[in-house]
C-alpha cells in the first residue's frame, strides 16, 4: 500500500525532473511556474550530473533568462560547488549571467579557495584558543587541588602536634623525670655508635694488611709448587706450560722421592740447556 508521503515524494521528484528539462531546454516561463511550487528544491544536486544544480545548467547552457527566473528565488546559492568544485559563475562564460551573479554574491574560484582557507585558519586558531583555555582551567583546578591538599596536610600535622603536646603535658603530670631519662639513653646511644666506629677505624688498617698477607701468601704458595715440578722442556724451544704440566702431572704421586726428583731434573736441565750460560 503506497502512503501518502511516498506519493508526495514521487510527484516532487517529477517536478525536479521537469525542472531541470525546463532548465536544459531555456524555457524561463517554465522554470518560473515549477519555481512558484511549494516544496521546490532549487538547489537540488542531481547526482547523475555532477552534482550540479538548475543554477549550474542554465549558466553552463548561457540561458540568460532562465538564470534571471532561478535568481528570483529566495532559496538560491549562488556559490553551490558541483563535485569537480565548480560554482555556477565558473561554468558561466556570458558577461551578463556573471554581471547577474556578481550583483547576487557569486564569488569565484579564487576568492572561494580564499575565504576556505581563512575559514580553515580561523577553526585552528579557534581550536587552539580552546585548547589553551582548557589547559589553563585543568591547570587551575590541579592548583587549587593542590593548596586544599597542602591545606588537609597542614591540618593534619597540626592535629598530631596538639595530640603529641597534650601527651607530654600529661606525661610531664605523671611522670617528671622522663624527659631527662630519654635524653640520658639517647647520649648513650650516640656514644656507643661513636665508640663503634674508633672501633672500626682503628680495625680497619688490620684488616687491609691481612687481606694483603693472605693474598702474598697464596702467591708464595704458588710459586713454590710451580718451581718445585721437574722442568724437562727446552725454554729456547716452543714447548709450552700446558705441555709441561701435563707431561709431569703423575710426579705428585710418588712424595717420598719427590726432593730427589727435583734436584735430579734441576741438574739436568741446567747441564743440557746451555742458552741461558749465553
Amino acid at each position: 500500500m503506497v502512503t501518502r508521503r511516498e506519493t508526495e515524494a514521487e510527484e516532487m521528484s517529477d517536478v525536479h525532473t521537469v525542472l531541470f528539462e525546463a532548465t536544459q531546454s531555456g524555457d524561463a516561463a517554465a522554470v518560473e511556474r515549477i519555481l512558484s511550487i511549494p516544496g521546490v528544491v532549487v538547489n537540488l544536486q542531481w547526482p547523475h550530473m555532477k552534482k550540479r544544480t538548475a543554477l549550474h545548467i542554465a549558466c553552463d547552457e548561457g540561458f540568460e533568462n532562465v538564470v534571471a527566473a532561478l535568481l528570483q528565488h529566495r532559496d538560491i546559492d549562488v556559490n553551490l560547488e558541483d563535485e569537480d568544485g565548480q560554482s555556477p559563475i565558473d561554468l558561466a562564460w556570458r558577461n551578463g549571467i556573471k554581471a547577474r551573479l556578481l550583483q547576487h554574491g557569486a564569488k569565484d574560484k579564487h576568492t572561494r579557495k580564499v575565504e576556505k582557507e581563512m575559514q580553515r585558519a580561523l577553526k585552528t586558531a579557534q581550536l587552539l584558543e580552546a585548547q589553551r583555555v582548557q589547559r589553563e582551567r585543568e591547570e587551575a583546578e590541579r592548583e587549587a587541588q593542590r593548596k586544599r591538599d597542602e591545606a588537609e596536610r597542614q591540618v593534619r600535622r597540626e592535629k598530631l602536634e596538639a595530640e603529641r603536646r597534650a601527651l607530654e603535658a600529661k606525661r610531664d603530670r605523671e611522670d617528671p623525670g622522663w624527659r631527662q631519662r630519654e635524653q640520658a639513653e639517647r647520649d648513650r646511644a650516640e656514644e656507643e655508635r661513636k665508640e663503634r666506629e674508633e672501633q672500626a677505624a682503628k680495625m680497619r688498617p688490620y684488616l687491609i694488611a691481612g687481606g694483603i698477607s693472605l693474598f702474598c701468601i697464596g702467591f708464595l704458595i704458588v710459586v713454590i709448587v710451580a718451581l718445585s715440578q721437574p722442568r724437562e722442556y727446552d725454554p729456547c724451544g716452543s714447548d709450552s706450560w700446558s705441555d709441561h704440566w701435563d707431561g709431569h702431572s703423575d710426579s705428585w704421586s710418588d712424595s717420598s722421592d719427590f726432593w730427589r726428583d727435583w734436584r735430579r731434573g734441576r741438574n739436568e736441565w741446567w747441564s743440557d740447556n746451555d742458552c741461558w750460560r749465553q
